[in-house]
């Protein structure tokens, strides 16, 4: 170290070497893979721990009507030796939309992955019918929901009266195959300008849209259906089931060779609550059809292939709840996160990390970034997929870069996925306490949390771990009695519980499947050549993460005596601004904390900070 706080040259170099050789590893196995990587897209199994909404869930109106509930946590495996008890936090979940969102359907064939190449740009088309399929579901299990509902637009025919000759020049051609008549009647309202359809919750004359209703918007360009049947398509035929409009999709798919592409589109409409939160306009790359398009014929045999959710219901309601979540990029953006990486140093990591990212090879190709992406963490594979096809991934890549983004543990919980430090294991502190009488500070905070100690209920907001140790006699009374208790403590997520109408709470039982929180992928000591092109120490992102999980750790009680070069560096900027100090010897557990009479320029220098750092999140 150069001094308390900073890390020096040397050390810099060595965390941005780990990121880089972390991060080829991950771009090397995506350049060499040409085909889909199904297996990093599996909806059936994937967050099988989600709680999913049901009729008894009571909804809450605001800005959008909202779910909430209770997640239940175990800070130690329960042997009984230790009398930590479980705790609970609340959390909430918007469950409608403000407003449709703006959809257009565009040539941009820059930003498809060529996976798909032999296959037409269907994803535009099956996007907006998966979204229809989410939206039906969710009006089945959402208390108060409705529809959903045909209105008087629909897409035009080719083979209608209604098909100027400009239209048929101009218009974008889509061949549904060999349709019935209502499930014509449906995709003329998936494909009509602006809403074909309507499903929401109605509150004080003003509907409430599902969170993945869609609004066309024109852009010169109309869809123009056609089919096998020539018959005219019977505008009063009511709107189909999830299920029905699901096996329509199967339909499309088969008939254009186009199955594989229909899971991502899946996966896209998926994201489209996260990405209406990134973009005014979502923008779908329209189908390219060739002049003598036919079709593929379809074997008399032919069954319709399973959903994507596979055979069990339950499974798209866990999909669709997740992905309500305002925090999804949250989720995604935990793939920067790396086990055992401080704080002081997480910036040189992230820049070799997008010293990868960045570079030419993987910047240029929108296949290799996204599968690059996808293998980081391959059960939140299917959400990376998404919100590339959706043009939304450079957005979350730029918060990632800085650590812009909330720890959300419930979300976490939800889905086995490793977020933060804070979910790690402390570590088998008893011979280390009575031998040196120091622990981690990570283990330190993790205690401090697990206990829920006065002023620690909430876990810290950046991932990364403090560096260091601190005297046991330094710490809070909880840290000193669960450092040497024997217990093995770390954070579990327990339980959900949602929030019922009439006092009913109908059960959630987490599956008896083991606890596995994913660790990505570990140094297996590859040769690999570091290119230290985009290594720059004035770009640095440690200083605000540092200063963040500083001011969690010490905010309240302040620094011992011991941790006065660190409280002193300019990384922390003197939190407190006090001039009174403790005259303790160091490591007699007392502090240079504030004075409790603390006065206006502190608080206000304190909530400026933190205002600070929210205001350039996400969120």
């Amino acid at each position: 170290m150069d001094n308390a706080v900073q890390p020096s040259a040397s050390t810099f170099r060595d965390y941005y070497a780990k990121g880089y050789r972390a991060w080829q590893r991950l771009h090397r196995k995506a350049a060499s893979s040409i085909e889909f990587p199904t297996n990093l897209v599996d909806f059936e199994h994937a967050c099988s721990r989600h709680p999913y909404l049901h009729s008894s869930v009571k909804l809450e109106p605001g800005y959008n009507y909202y779910a909430k509930g209770t997640s239940t946590w175990r800070p130690s495996n329960g042997d009984g030796t230790c009398d930590l008890r479980p705790f609970q936090r609340p959390y909430s979940l918007p469950v409608t939309a403000h407003r449709p969102i703006p959809v257009s359907v565009e040539p941009s064939p820059e930003r498809f992955p060529t996976w798909f190449a032999a296959q037409e740009s269907h994803l535009g088309v099956l996007t907006l019918a998966w979204a229809y399929v989410l939206s039906a579901r969710w009006a089945e299990i959402v208390p108060g929901a409705t529809g959903p509902e045909y209105t008087d637009s629909c897409a035009i025919w080719k083979n209608s009266g209604t098909a100027s000759a400009d239209l048929c020049a101009r218009g974008i051609p889509v061949d549904i195959g060999p349709a019935s008549d209502r499930a014509a009647r449906w995709w003329a309202a998936i494909l009509a300008p602006h809403q074909g359809w309507t499903s929401g919750i109605r509150h004080e004359d003003r509907l409430r849209p599902a969170p993945w209703s869609t609004n066309l918007v024109q852009t010169g360009r109309s869809f123009l259906l056609s089919r096998t049947s020539t018959t005219e398509t019977p505008r009063n035929i009511s709107p189909p089931s999830f299920r029905d409009a699901a096996y329509y999709i199967s339909t499309y798919s088969a008939h254009h060779g186009a199955e594989d592409l229909s899971r991502a589109a899946f996966a896209a409409a998926l994201m489209l609550p996260s990405a209406s939160r990134f973009k005014s306009t979502i923008s779908l790359p329209a189908p390219q059809l060739t002049t003598n398009y036919s079709g593929r014929k379809q074997p008399s045999s032919w069954v319709p292939t399973a959903p994507p959710w596979g055979d069990d219901v339950h499974q798209l309601d866990r999909l669709l709840t997740l992905s309500c979540n305002n925090f999804t990029q949250s989720l995604l953006s935990s793939v920067i996160f790396e086990p055992g990486i401080p704080c002081n140093v997480c910036g040189a990591w992230i820049q070799g990390a997008f010293a990868v990212l960045d570079s030419e090879p993987v910047k240029a190709n929108l296949q290799v970034l996204t599968f690059t992406l996808m293998a980081r963490n391959p059960k939140l594979g299917f959400l990376w997929l998404g919100a590339t096809l959706l043009g939304i991934h450079n957005f979350i890549l730029q918060g990632m870069r800085a650590v812009l983004y909330p720890v959300d543990l419930t979300l976490a919980g939800w889905t086995d996925t490793l977020m933060s430090f804070i979910q790690e294991p402390v570590s088998d502190l008893t011979d280390i306490a009575l031998a040196d009488g120091a622990i981690t500070r990570a283990d330190e905070c993790r205690l401090m949390f697990l206990s829920q100690s006065l002023d620690h209920t909430n876990p810290p907001i950046v991932p990364f771990q403090p560096f260091g140790m601190t005297a046991l006699a330094d710490c809070n009374l909880e840290v000193q009695e669960h450092a040497c208790c024997g217990s093995r403590h770390q954070l579990s997520y327990a339980g959900w519980t949602w929030d019922c109408r009439d006092g009913m709470l109908p059960p959630y039982e987490i599956p008896s499947v083991p606890e596995e929180n994913i660790l990505h992928p570990a140094d297996e000591g590859q040769e690999i050549e570091v290119d230290y092109t985009y290594m720059d120490r004035e770009k640095d992102s440690s200083e605000g993460v540092t200063r963040s999980i500083f001011l969690w750790l010490r905010g309240t009680d302040g620094f011992p005596i011991a941790e006065r070069n660190i409280r002193e560096h300019e990384w922390i900027d003197n939190l407190y601004e006090s001039d009174e100090e403790s005259d303790s010897p160091e490591g007699d557990g007392r502090s240079t904390a504030v004075r409790r009479d603390v006065g206006p320029r502190t608080i206000e220098s304190w909530i400026a900070r933190t205002l600070t750092f929210r205001r350039n999140s996400f969120y």
